[in-house]
């Protein structure tokens, strides 16, 4: 391509319907680079030409244009008259830039840049307060998050924005105090983004508002399961055309809190199809990140589409290394592997390291969410199981801890094959498990039939035999029960199950080691 001129740039600015090529974005990449050295003539132009392809390549073409906004806003920075209109657009340009590089720190950097400008337009202002709300979301920080919350409240009282921008500005309110678990205002603002004028709810602000409405519900009802209109919703939305809207796709904020609701509700595999479709359309690297972390955390898959995943889920992170710009590409590194060690973090205080289940912390936290009103479970048929392995102190005392641990992880294993075929389970303590089910259609009588029938074929190196104690407790038939009295039974069930055990062998559990 020859050299480019402010007249090209103007016609591929009108010609909405052309490819995009690397070497386009190169050739005017260095005609505005000349002009920010030189006269910044042509600043409108600029944001123009990102603002059109901002949403239809991806993140290492836009490195180039980002090198332009840097020298454009050195330059108006130093401008001694200190009042360029420019400026809060190509701190809004950084803003959006770092959000997609997942540089978190760099993009809140820019949102205190244009709230402390005194000549922002209202539309700046806007999205650099939402923008905060959702990175604030995104990082888990809810007494951050209420604060942007309120500014942003007051904001939207005295603002002077077209209605359309107002009603996305009352969704994110909407989003931002179901976030924090403000109910009241959650519903004030959810009755607020339908009185706008009909002819907005079509086209693009007609989905964004349907995915904000669905995912603000999500948030602030994720304790109790979606409803079957919520279900019908959301199949509807994610099999419409809400991937023709990539501004309202990159939001991971949204999006994994929704797609946490719906699991258990939706089948895994529509779960899959649905988030890949997103992940295909997301152009930032943090929601990419996210909705990868939730397939291979939260969705059952077979070891061969869970390798095909974890494969693309690495192609991304190395796409996004290998083609950054070079001042970026340790910045990029970092936030990977600060993702990556998060993710490890969570993972391990959630997990049992000898059975690789989840732990009495994650337990506590799945008894936690559980639905219930006052302490009841609602709409939900709920089974607690409470299992204790029969003679470990005897292996241990015998053999050694090393036995024991094979014991463990034995009993662990016929869990797995059986109870936890149809729901959760956990190590709880040494030789403690427990497991939840809900809405489970098998009887937990024939489960535990069938893991005792695989405990009884089970030996170790020693010839011990391996026997668990097992008692359950449901709401089908403890209607008026709390889930901690409903785990009480279970529990006393249990006991009285592992006292019956060692009534027919003739064992004293408190024996001591011959």
């Amino acid at each position: 391509m020859s050299e480019i001129t402010i007249q090209d740039i103007r016609k591929l600015l009108h010609n909405e319907n052309r490819t995009i090529s690397a070497e386009e974005i190169s050739g005017v990449a260095a005609f505005f680079q000349n002009d920010a050295d030189e006269s910044c003539e042509y600043v409108q132009e600029f944001l123009d030409y990102y603002e059109s392809i901002s949403h239809v390549t991806g993140l290492m073409h836009l490195g180039e244009l980002h090198s332009c906004t840097q020298k454009y806003a050195v330059r108006m920075e130093d401008d001694p008259d200190g009042d360029n209109p420019w400026l809060p657009y190509l701190y809004l340009k950084e803003m959006d830039f770092y959000t997609a590089l997942h540089s978190y720190s760099e993009s809140f950097r820019f949102i205190n840049m244009i709230l402390d400008l005194d000549n922002a337009p209202d539309i700046c202002t806007a999205a650099a307060l939402m923008q905060a709300i959702d990175l604030f979301m995104s990082c888990g920080l809810k007494e951050e998050a209420g604060q942007y919350v309120d500014r942003t409240r007051a904001f939207a009282l005295l603002c002077d924005l077209p209605d359309a921008y107002k009603m996305v500005l009352d969704c994110n309110l909407m989003q931002g105090y179901a976030f924090i678990g403000d109910l009241e205002k959650y519903r004030y603002f959810r009755k607020r983004v339908y009185t706008y004028a009909d002819e907005l709810y079509e086209g693009s602000l007609e989905t964004a508002l349907r995915i904000f409405c669905l995912g603000s519900k999500a948030l602030i009802e994720q304790d109790r399961l979606p409803e079957k209109e919520d279900i019908a919703e959301f199949r509807d939305l994610f099999d419409g055309n809400l991937t023709a809207y990539g501004v309202f796709v990159d939001y991971a904020s949204i999006l994994t809190p929704l797609f946490c609701w719906v699991k258990g509700s939706v089948s895994d595999e529509e779960l899959i199809r649905y988030c890949l479709k997103m992940i295909d359309v997301s152009t930032a690297i943090s929601d990419k990140l996210d909705l990868y972390a939730f397939l291979t955390d939260e969705v059952a898959m077979s070891p061969e589409q869970a390798a095909s995943i974890h494969g693309e889920y690495h192609d991304i992170l190395r796409k996004y290394y290998d083609n950054s710009l070079e001042n970026h590409r340790y910045e990029v590194l970092g936030e990977i592997i600060s993702h990556e060690i998060g993710r490890q973090y969570k993972k391990d205080s959630l997990t049992d390291r000898l059975t690789d289940t989840g732990n009495r912390y994650a337990y506590e936290r799945a008894l936690d969410r559980i639905p219930a009103v006052n302490g009841v479970p609602a709409d939900v048929n709920l089974v607690i199981f409470v299992m204790d392995v029969n003679g470990l102190k005897h292996v241990n005392d015998t053999y050694g801890h090393a036995a024991g641990d094979v014991f463990i992880k034995g009993a662990a294993a016929a869990i797995e094959e059986t109870i936890g075929q149809y729901g959760a389970y956990f190590r709880i303590g040494g030789d403690e498990f427990a497991a939840i089910w809900m809405d489970v259609p098998v009887k937990p009588d024939d489960v535990i039939k069938e893991m005792k029938q695989k405990l009884s074929e089970w030996t170790d190196d020693h010839g011990n035999s391996l026997s668990i104690a097992v008692g359950y407790a449901g709401s089908a038939e403890y209607e008026t029960y709390t889930v901690k009295e409903i785990v009480r039974v279970a529990d006393e069930a249990m006991y009285a199950d592992k006292r019956a055990f060692y009534i027919q062998s003739g064992r004293d559990r408190r024996a001591p080691r011959n």
